[in-house]
């Protein structure tokens, strides 16, 4: 059998601020499971799968696009697929806010969605993710000063 890992909230990184992190834009798809719906008139089963788009991402949490409806702190276990060089991450994550999506680009509505509960390994790629992108968007951006 596969030894269980510790998993641990992403507010536990050494140095964590309860400060807004910075985010970086990046748009990949996310397959999600809904754990908790926290919504007395939802249609959805609490184990239904549901798909959308990362639209940015900090090193604790993320904006989702989608067109399913969600209220703040509903919880979902989500699957981000990063490119290939990268294995996908999975994580225990919740609703903070929600508003419907301007833009409509990848769904209806658009929330920002905390990581709550993630395994070692996964969390540091997400940091290592997290970096590597800033790096590369903070280089684009400092061109076009």
């Amino acid at each position: 059998p596969r030894p269980v890992r510790r998993r641990r909230p992403m507010s536990a990184r050494a140095g964590d601020e309860s400060r807004r992190k910075k985010r970086i834009p990046m748009r990949i798809p996310v397959t999600f499971k809904v754990r908790k719906i926290n919504h007395p008139h939802s249609f959805r089963r609490e184990d239904q799968v549901e798909e959308g788009h990362m639209v940015n991402l900090s090193d604790t949490g993320l904006q989702l696009s989608t067109d399913q409806i969600f209220r703040p702190d509903a919880e979902f276990t989500a699957r981000l697929e990063f490119a290939r060089k990268h294995p996908p991450i999975e994580a225990v994550m919740s609703v903070k806010w929600a508003r419907k999506n301007a833009f409509k680009a990848f769904g209806a509505y658009a929330y920002g969605i905390h990581f709550d509960e993630i395994d070692d390994e996964a969390r540091e790629l997400l940091l290592r993710i997290y970096d590597e992108e800033k790096a590369r968007y903070d280089s684009k951006a400092g061109t076009r000063k």
